[in-house]
Order: structure tokens, then C-alpha cells, then sequence
């Protein structure tokens, strides 16, 4: 009985420490899985902004290169455009490199795919501008760039860039939450299930014990009873388990040891009522 005592409080211990160990295991793959996706939208965001700063630049230096000196020609291969086609290259790649294993992400290549078109079109509609510039007609020129600059730029290119870096800064931030959600579940739940196989450990520990203590103090008081004499002492265990089965042998040769001092006693009892007898007989002679 002490065996399945022991294996059950031993059963119940493991239980709770695999149930922790699975716990555990499950929160650390979905922190895992949520800092990549923090990860990845924290880059994602990086690469908008920087587009977005690139893209500004860009449209600056155009617009004032077709307002403030009218007779200085456009630089079609100037340096803002470069850095603005390699920030939208590093967007791209990145996304279709994302994408292969996110096909969730693949809606964000059509955005960029409308950015890289407004960009495209920009350059016709400055290289437009500049022509009727060069034409002389400023006046014509100066309501176009204003027209694209108010309405095409602010309203259509600015809302894709703004919606862009709120979708990941969202996400970044959701998926910061998320971790810090687990890590907060996973250290509670360590605490929960700790505590818990302890009290439970404890309990079947004190539980066995007093059982242990009742059954050695049962023997040990049966022993000390014969040693005294009183053969008819016995230990008092019930059940199946080791402790019981000990008492029980104990018992029997304490039986054993009584059915022989009785038996030896009523020997000597006849032994000295012969003698009495033959010492009587011997006496009448």
C-alpha cells in the first residue's frame, strides 16, 4: 500500500511538471512566433518610414527645382530619385522574401505595387510640367504642380504611406502586447503549478508519514509488550500494504511463542504432579 501511495503522490508530481513543461513549451513557441511577427513588422515599418522620408525628399527637391529656378532643366538621374528607387527596391524584395512564407503579407505587394506606379507616373507628370516650362507657359506649369501636389501627392500617394506605417506600427505593437501577455500567463502559470504540485507533494508526504509513524509505533510497542513477558500481546494493522503484512508474521510468532510456554507449562505441570505423587506414594511406604 506504501508502494502506491508513493507511486501515486510520485504520479501526481510528474503530472503537474509535464503539464508545466507542455505549458511552458507552448507559451515560449508563441512568444517566439509573435516576436517574429514584431519583428518583421518593426522592419516593415523602418522601410515605410524611410520611403516616406526618401519620397519627400524627392518631391521637394522636384517641386523646387520647377518653382524656384525656372531655366535650370531637371536632373532625371538626380540623387534623391536613387535613393528613393533604392529605399522602394529594399521595400519590395523584403516583402516578396516575407511573402514566400507569409502569404498572408501578399496584399501588402499590391501596395507597394501602387507606390512604385505613383512614383513611376510622377516622373511623366514632372517631366509634363517642365516641358510646358520650357514652353513658357509658367502660369500652366505652376497650376499643374500645384494641382499634383495638393491633390495627386497628399490625397492619394501620403494616404498609402500613412496607412502603411499605421497597419505595422499596429501590428509591431499587438504583437509586443501578445508577449508580454504570455510572459505574464507563462510566470503565473509556473507559479500556479508549482505551488500546486508542492501542497499535493506535501500533503501525500505528511500523509505517509503519519502512516509510517502509526505503523513502526504499533510494532515497536508489540515488541516491546513480548519482551516484557505478555505473550498475548498483538499488533493491531489493518490493510494490504507492507506494515500489515509485517504485523502479521509478528502476530503468528507471537502465537507460536504462547502455544509453546503453554505447552511447557502444562508439561511442567504434570511433570511435578507425578513427582508430588511418586514422593507421596514413597511417603506412605
Amino acid at each position: 500500500m506504501f508502494r502506491v501511495w508513493l507511486a501515486v503522490v510520485s504520479a501526481i508530481a510528474v503530472l503537474f511538471v509535464i503539464t508545466l513543461s507542455a505549458a511552458l513549451y507552448w507559451a515560449a513557441e508563441n512568444v517566439n512566433q509573435n516576436f517574429e511577427t514584431y519583428r518583421h513588422a518593426a522592419a516593415a515599418y523602418e522601410r515605410y518610414e524611410r520611403l516616406a522620408h526618401e519620397s519627400y525628399r524627392y518631391f521637394k527637391s522636384e517641386i523646387e527645382g520647377l518653382t524656384v529656378d525656372p531655366f535650370q532643366p531637371l536632373n532625371p538621374e538626380s540623387l534623391d530619385r536613387e535613393r528613393l528607387t533604392e529605399a522602394l527596391s529594399n521595400l519590395r524584395e523584403a516583402t516578396l522574401t516575407l511573402a514566400e512564407s507569409h502569404p498572408g503579407d501578399r496584399d501588402e505587394l499590391h501596395r507597394i505595387a501602387k507606390i512604385g506606379a505613383f512614383l513611376n507616373d510622377s516622373r511623366y507628370q514632372f517631366h509634363d510640367i517642365e516641358q510646358l516650362r520650357k514652353q513658357g507657359q509658367h502660369g500652366e506649369a505652376r497650376e499643374r504642380l500645384t494641382l499634383y501636389s495638393s491633390h495627386r501627392i497628399d490625397q492619394e500617394f501620403q494616404p498609402l504611406i500613412d496607412e502603411a506605417l499605421r497597419e505595422h506600427r499596429e501590428r509591431a505593437t499587438q504583437a509586443q502586447s501578445e508577449v508580454d501577455n504570455l510572459i505574464d500567463r507563462s510566470r503565473w502559470l509556473a507559479i500556479l503549478d508549482g505551488t500546486a504540485a508542492a501542497l499535493i507533494s506535501l500533503y501525500g508526504g505528511v500523509l505517509l508519514s503519519r502512516r509510517l509513524s502509526r505503523s513502526i509505533l504499533a510494532l515497536m510497542t508489540g515488541t516491546q509488550q513480548i519482551a516484557n513477558g505478555n505473550l498475548s500481546a498483538r499488533v493491531q494493522l489493518t490493510g494490504d500494504d507492507e506494515f500489515s503484512t509485517l504485523a502479521g508474521h509478528f502476530n503468528r510468532m507471537a502465537e507460536k511463542i504462547q502455544k509453546q510456554r503453554e505447552a511447557l507449562e502444562e508439561r511442567q505441570d504434570r511433570l511435578e504432579a507425578r513427582v508430588t505423587e511418586r514422593t507421596q506414594e514413597l511417603l506412605d511406604l
